[in-house]
């Protein structure tokens, strides 16, 4: 299979070879284009069991949007990126899931507020 049919296959190469100097496309091996897409490809929607991504208009004159993100699924890594154990990340731990209340319920009174 050529470099024009697998960019004619996926969009990820496609993609990846507008935004080089066409005169590297044909340098790539289908190994090399393969790694690539492992590393860079897949990595934000990777099949997620929750993956939840929404724009919220939050100032209305200013007309800026922002964005929420909830990703949710099991873990992969291995091991690799665990961290220490103890005090510290048990504090980490705390500190994020009140974070992440705090975020769902400030979106729950955006939308209470906009739906009033």
């Amino acid at each position: 299979m050529t470099i024009d049919e697998r960019v004619a296959r996926d969009p990820f190469i496609r993609q990846f070879f507008e935004r080089i100097p066409a005169h590297m496309r044909e340098t790539f091996t289908p190994r090399q284009l393969a790694a690539l897409k492992m590393v860079f490809g897949e990595s934000t929607r990777a099949g997620h069991l929750v993956d939840i991504r929404l724009e919220i208009p939050l100032s209305l004159r200013r007309k800026k949007r922002f964005y929420l993100v909830a990703i949710s699924g099991q873990d992969h890594r291995g091991g690799k990126r665990v961290g220490k154990r103890g005090f510290w990340r048990n504090l980490r731990r705390l500190t994020g899931r009140l974070i992440v209340a705090l975020i769902i319920l400030l979106f729950l009174l955006a939308i209470l507020f906009f739906l009033t």
